[in-house]
């Protein structure tokens, strides 16, 4: 019998090991660029991306909006100056209901070195997020307003994670200039909000979650921008030249 549960189990481990090896081995990079790649889409990439898969986005701007990664653990990859600031830019010119939204994705699918710009919605903010949880790192929020939920991300009942991001320039009407959400716990690190403005903040009772005003400060940590006016002292952080009202 026990003979009998060793051979079981090393095969359970064996087929495990191929399975991954499996997903590995067709695991694609898929190129974007605005001319001379397979894709000059962002969206045309995601579509034909699978599990594991990496979107490489060439520097420049790129017109599109209503993004969706499709629950897909994929990651987005654009450029970076050398500074290391992103150099690919997503700019919606005020089209659509958003640059990007998620539903449902995990952790696994991450978005790295882009700015998200030229949003002006009348709803939803430019990046949302319901249910989902993904990682965005060293992405750019930038001059974006919108009369309704959400000036930078807007994240209804989950944990998404902010690495070296920055929120720059943005205003709504409700909600937040920075990552907003009801019932959330988002995970802000190294990354800071600069003269971001919140026209109306929703009530408290509304579970609503602001990044720049009303978030536990312990959900962020490690980072210290000029022009500060407000720090979380517990986390070491920097909130520069926010301001609200209602």
């Amino acid at each position: 019998m026990i003979e009998e549960m060793r051979t079981i189990r090393t095969h359970l481990l064996a087929t495990a090991a191929c399975f991954l090896l499996c997903v590995g081995a067709h695991a694609e990079t898929l190129d974007v660029c605005p001319t001379g790649c397979t894709y000059a889409s962002i969206q045309n990439a995601i579509d034909a991306s699978s599990d594991g898969d990496v979107i490489e986005i060439a520097a420049g701007t790129y017109h599109e909006f209503d993004i969706s990664t499709q629950q897909k653990a994929i990651t987005l990859r654009g450029a970076t100056h050398g500074d290391g600031l992103p150099a690919t830019t997503i700019d919606s010119q005020g089209l659509g209901t958003s640059i990007m939204s998620f539903n449902g994705e995990g952790t696994d699918t991450i978005i790295e070195h882009l700015v998200f710009t030229g949003a002006s919605g009348k709803g939803w903010a430019p990046v949302t997020m319901f249910h989902a949880r993904p990682t965005m790192i060293n992405c750019t929020f930038r001059d974006n307003v919108n009369t309704g939920l959400g000036g930078g991300v807007y994240n209804l009942n989950d944990d998404p994670s902010f690495i070296d991001c920055r929120f720059l320039n943005n205003s709504a009407n409700s909600a937040a200039a920075t990552p907003a959400g009801r019932r959330d716990s988002p995970t802000i690190r190294s990354s800071y909000a600069a003269r971001s403005r919140v026209i109306q903040r929703r009530s408290a009772a509304r579970s609503e979650t602001s990044a720049a005003a009303q978030s536990s400060p312990s959900a962020f940590s490690g980072t210290t921008p000029p022009r500060n006016v407000a720090t979380c002292s517990s986390t070491k952080t920097t909130i520069a030249a926010n301001a609200g009202s209602g």
